[in-house]
């Protein structure tokens, strides 16, 4: 039976009323007369790890091999070795600017590391970084592809277990060495900066280095604080699909512990009685519609111009003001309404007062009250949609009924995010003023829901999200091929624009003529010679217009920062390979046209947005099986 037909048969088996489901197959190991390994050109001894045919056990020949899958094990070995920083996820910043075609005994050499870079966004990019390796193991079912994928999802892991606090993430953990130090391979060096000292309890379920310490070089173990939403959304996204697989009892235990107290960590902020207050809802209603900023609704969706409430569900922050006082144990229960002090009611006077007393919270200053982040599922359609996700994974995670009754009656009930997720790529505006990095944390939440999600009625809602909203409106045009790979997986309906998604992603690599190259932050500008079939100009006077428009509340005007008139675009979105390059490219702005780094060939990336939508496209059989394993030889 094909691996189309056995997803298919799950989905059948699996039509029932239970909450959730089993997300994925059980991957069969392969009957092999040698033993697998996980990192292809590995040496031990006399044998090195080599690419194997399981159906014809028979060795293969680099060269000769699928070139997809062998550029999937080339990426995945070079992530392993050389942008894991204890497994977590991180760019190579070298010294010196490597070309295409370099040998990886240059730019592999740990002397050529002179920093890890954007090491703070690794937690955010635990999602791809997941979805790589799990998806991996369950095309290859190898015993050593399920030990790299465990150890990948330690290193996740211990992201929380760094702070000593159930549910609160680390951006990034680290040994703190002095200015200087030379980087060594794997290991999580950094020079550190106004981070906090990880707790002695921490320390044992860290790699031993941290304890014992480096020969001659002064460290301080150390997390690096002031998370964000798009940091959480690496764990909340992934972690329901990988417990399934993780076969270590206690490690699943952590996994759901920390999940389900990042939740319960959440408190509520009211604003209400908005309905009341006519001049703060034409300001909302004007912001939304005025000067051709486009607001797409579809029949039956909220009109958020005419809301009563705004729930925020926001994490309290650990900063060096309110540590003393920060519960470092799980919270009790959930949060299902607004503390004393923490509603604001637009009707009283001197409400804009607190209103920009709450808004302060969340600027970045240390204080008591400071807040990391805040969820708004009552206006925010990505909120909202990502929140009832994370209330489903950790009830998948727990079987604890409490995750599923705030669910419904809170985040739902009252906070409106059901009917407000309807709301998904219905706010447009034009190009200049578009971001796109949280398109994929939205979509790659829907993503895990629909897989985990038992209840049939739900799902249905879930396929109209898919179809409806994030295909025809937010990811139209931006020629997303993981955004096509995942659709088509979590419905198991091929997309039209599955087959370009599946060229695009075979067509990517490191640099023209160097496919099999790592990808690097190499220097692009299409206004010199755009794609074929692509024009290059300069937004619109009128996008622009709408883009330097100041934001106007209550007689109160937000500057903001007009965009540059002198960018120019590509239309339509080229394939992502003809992109300048960065290091996840799903997240960028597929019209961007020029990318000239000063240190370009300094910084090489991980490769994800090559083998995520590779191994999720493998596992829903978008891509012919090719049989091919890791083995030793």
């Amino acid at each position: 039976m094909s691996r189309r037909l056995c997803f298919a048969a799950l989905l059948a088996a699996c039509s029932s009323s239970s909450p959730t489901r089993p997300p994925l197959r059980a991957p069969a190991s392969p009957a092999l007369s040698v033993e697998s390994c996980n990192t292809l050109g590995e040496v031990q001894g006399a044998r090195t790890c080599s690419i194997y045919d399981a159906r014809k056990s028979q060795f293969v020949a680099l060269a000769d091999a699928d070139p997809l899958a062998r550029r999937a094990f080339l990426y995945d070995r070079w992530m392993d070795l050389y942008q894991s920083a204890d497994r977590q996820i991180a760019i190579r910043n070298m010294k010196d600017a490597m070309s295409p075609g370099d040998p990886e005994s240059k730019w592999g050499d740990e002397n050529e590391i002179g920093f890890w870079d954007d090491q703070g966004d690794s937690a955010g990019f635990g999602d791809t970084l997941m979805n790589s390796v799990l998806f991996r193991y369950e095309v290859t079912g190898t015993d050593a592809d399920y030990q790299r994928f465990e150890s990948w999802t330690r290193g996740q892991v211990n992201k929380f277990d760094a702070t000593g606090m159930d549910g609160y993430l680390a951006r990034w953990f680290y040994a703190k060495v002095p200015q200087g130090t030379q980087v060594k391979n794997g290991l999580a060096m950094d020079y550190g900066g106004d981070d906090f000292p990880m707790p002695a309890a921490a320390l044992d379920r860290l790699p031993a280095w941290y304890k014992a310490g480096l020969p001659g070089v002064s460290t301080v173990p150390s997390w690096h604080g002031h998370t964000s939403i798009d940091a959480y959304s690496g764990p909340m996204n992934s972690w329901p699909l990988a417990y399934t697989l993780v076969k270590d009892p206690a490690l699943k235990a952590r996994m759901a512990r920390h999940y389900g107290c990042f939740l319960k960590r959440l408190r509520i902020f009211k604003i209400v009685n908005l309905s009341k207050n006519a001049q703060l809802q034409a300001d909302i209603g004007r912001y939304l519609t005025s000067a051709g900023t486009v607001l797409q609704l579809d029949p039956g969706d909220p009109d958020l111009s005419k809301i009563d409430q705004i729930w925020a569900f926001y994490l309290p922050q650990y900063n060096s003001i309110s540590a003393s006082n920060y519960p470092a144990a799980c919270p009790d229960h959930l949060a299902t309404d607004a503390l004393p002090g923490e509603t604001i009611d637009v009707t009283v006077p001197g409400y804009d007062g607190k209103l920009l007393d709450f808004i302060l919270r969340q600027a970045g200053g240390d204080a008591a009250n400071s807040i990391d982040f805040a969820f708004f599922p009552s206006v925010r359609a990505g909120d909202a949609l990502m929140l009832d996700s994370f209330a489903l994974g950790a009830y998948s995670m727990t079987g604890d009924a409490e995750f599923l009754h705030w669910r419904d009656q809170i985040l739902i009930g009252k906070a409106n995010a059901h009917e407000v997720s309807r709301t998904i790529g219905a706010f447009q505006p034009p190009r200049p003023c578009r971001s796109y990095y949280r398109t994929p944390n939205t979509y790659t939440a829907h993503f895990m829901r629909t897989l985990i999600d038992g209840d049939s009625a739900s799902r249905d809602f879930a396929g109209m999200i898919w179809t409806s909203k994030f295909a025809a409106k937010e990811t139209a045009g931006l020629r997303d091929a993981l955004f096509e790979i995942l659709y088509s997986g979590a419905t198991g309906t091929k997309t039209p624009n599955l087959p370009q998604a599946l060229g695009d992603i075979a067509a990517l690599g490191g640099a023209p003529g160097f496919l099999d190259d790592p990808r690097r932050n190499y220097a692009v500008d299409l206004t010199t010679n755009p794609p074929p079939g692509d024009t290059v100009a300069k937004a619109s006077a009128s996008d622009l217009a709408i883009c330097s428009q100041p934001i106007t509340v209550l007689g109160i005007t937000v500057p903001i920062d007009k965009p540059n008139p002198d960018i120019m675009y590509s239309n339509p979105a080229p394939p992502v390979m003809q992109r300048p390059p960065d290091n996840w490219n799903w997240e960028k702005d597929p019209f961007q046209t020029v990318h000239v780094a000063g240190d370009a060939g300094h910084q090489q990336y991980f490769g994800l947005d090559y083998t995520e939508p590779y191994w999720v496209a493998r596992y829903f059989g978008f891509y012919p099986e090719t049989h091919l394993v890791l083995a030793w030889k």
